[in-house]
């Protein structure tokens, strides 16, 4: 178990040290400035390689700061429910909210990991509802606790933030969620002698 665990930080830890590496890279080298590579809502440029891409693109120290700590902890609290869950929810928040970011956002770069960050959020607290065990709703139970003023992310309308990105991926979170609480466990076959 401590193994287990151990493990799970470390993919937690790997996430957040790769959108840190992006963001010094960036910082350092002088005109060098990725945010063009978000996601540009209805231009083809904005499509590939945005919505893959804007997860870890940041616009500021205090952008990548104030994403860090929640995604680090949610990451963390995803992958508590499985080894290849958080890689699968992560996937799935990025391109389900992206595509939607780009479908109908705004016509700016959206950018930053508060997208996948609603995502793990809203999957935490909707998986704890659709699956009902004590593990899920303890976990849902601690991020609402934690996190419960997330909710304010949906309303504010402050510029340079993008609300899309915190609306669609907290709707690809849950449609995740009730995939994952629904499915029926696969059945195996026990021969006996």
């Amino acid at each position: 178990m401590v193994e287990a665990l151990k493990t799970r930080l470390q993919i937690a830890t790997s996430l957040l040290v790769l959108i840190w590496v992006i963001f010094l890279i960036e910082a350092i080298i002088p005109g060098f400035d990725l945010r063009t590579w978000g996601i540009l809502p209805r231009h083809v440029s904005g499509l590939f390689p945005g919505i893959i891409a804007a997860p870890l693109l940041h616009g500021g120290l205090w952008h990548i700061v104030a994403n860090s700590i929640p995604l680090f902890v949610l990451s963390f609290l995803v992958s508590l429910h499985g080894g290849g869950r958080l890689l699968r929810v992560g996937i799935t928040v990025t391109l389900v909210g992206g595509l939607l970011v780009w479908l109908f956002g705004r016509n700016a770069y959206h950018i930053g990991a508060s997208g996948l960050v609603f995502g793990l959020w809203a999957y935490l607290l909707a998986y704890g509802y659709v699956k009902r065990d004590l593990k899920a709703i303890v976990i849902a139970m601690a991020v609402f606790i934690f996190y419960g003023g997330m909710v304010f992310g949906f309303l504010m309308s402050t510029p340079g933030v993008s609300v899309e990105s915190h609306i669609f991926g907290a709707l690809a979170g849950v449609l995740c969620a009730i995939k994952d609480g629904c499915s029926k466990p696969k059945a195996t076959t026990s021969l006996s002698n």
